[in-house]
């Protein structure tokens, strides 16, 4: 599957192609390059660390915010998506708008699986901001934003992102009947 396909793929499981106001796409080029390492601070160890542990794996981070219930509610579906498909995707959470203390404080809201990093200006920039929390951005395997969303992804939505991401490596009813517990 082309970055191209997936991208596609990825724009109309979200809903992109019928309401564009709410997602943005960048399509990455086809062309041999290096990955782009995205370093952030982890919560959990406080040393840099990369972003997509697994550079062969493509990579779903949800931006949170301390206080942010609907990120909370999201957290708990993505813990379940890592335990089930985190052979098949780098699932991470990303801190924003806050100091680190209140970021980690905030961890205790969320699996203590997920990895956890802070957001810096780097991030920001090659995400091109955050407008909402959560926001869920979807890396490619050479770090290029894929996909974005802003808002609460419903699990049934995320379902097919994981199916679609993983060219369906990861299958929905699995993930159903994780959502159901």
């Amino acid at each position: 599957m082309t970055i191209r396909q997936l991208s596609l793929g990825l724009m109309i499981t979200l809903g992109l192609l019928v309401s564009p106001s709410v997602f943005s796409y960048q399509p990455s080029l086809e062309q041999k390059q290096e990955p782009v390492k995205i370093a952030l601070k982890s919560l959990q160890s406080g040393h840099k660390d990369l972003l997509n542990k697994n550079p062969q794996l493509m990579t779903v981070a949800m931006v949170y915010q301390p206080g942010c219930k609907w990120c909370k509610k999201q957290g708990e579906f993505l813990a379940k998506i890592q335990q089930q498909c985190g052979q098949y995707a780098n699932i991470a959470l990303v801190g924003a708008d806050a100091n680190s203390r209140q970021l980690k404080r905030e961890l205790r809201h969320f699996d203590k699986g997920l990895l956890a990093y802070e957001a810096n200006k780097q991030f920001l920039r090659k995400v091109n901001g955050i407008e909402a929390f959560p926001t869920t951005v979807v890396f490619d395997q050479m770090g290029n934003v894929i996909a974005k969303k802003r808002g609460y992804i419903p699990p049934e939505k995320l379902n097919q992102v994981m199916s679609v991401l993983t060219n369906q490596a990861c299958q929905q009813q699995t993930l159903t009947a994780s959502a159901a517990d």
